[in-house]
């Protein structure tokens, strides 16, 4: 890899009510050769009653497989998956995926939520 190489990060948050990821930041530089995931967490802890306040806790990580990530928001079966980065829908194939992403880099990164059958 070139020191120059064009590098894309994706910043990821998870929503602490639902245990649900949504996209925070969506690079707009396209690699697919380096292409760097993160998840962002913020956990507030509050302290005992006699200091009555709140603190803020930040961390970033590294997501090392999307897929396993969301996987478990979307099915129990251990197959893999392709998820787009953008939109956080999934595909059985790599090939769907990929048709999938000329349209829906178009659009503002969001989370898809489709209503459930009951």
């Amino acid at each position: 890899m070139s020191p120059n190489a064009p590098i894309s990060v994706n910043v990821y948050g998870i929503d602490a009510k639902n245990e649900k990821v949504f996209p925070l930041h969506i690079s707009q530089q396209l690699a697919d050769e380096t292409e760097i995931d993160l998840l962002f967490i913020k956990i507030e802890m509050t302290s005992t009653a006699a200091t009555k306040s709140a603190t803020k806790i930040t961390h970033y990580c590294l997501i090392r497989n999307f897929s396993r990530l969301l996987r478990s928001e979307v099915t129990r079966n251990p197959y893999q998956y392709h998820f787009c980065k953008i939109c956080l829908s999934h595909f059985n194939t790599e090939e769907k995926l990929s048709e999938h992403k000329t349209l829906c880099r178009e659009h503002e990164p969001t989370r898809v939520i489709m209503p459930l059958i009951l």
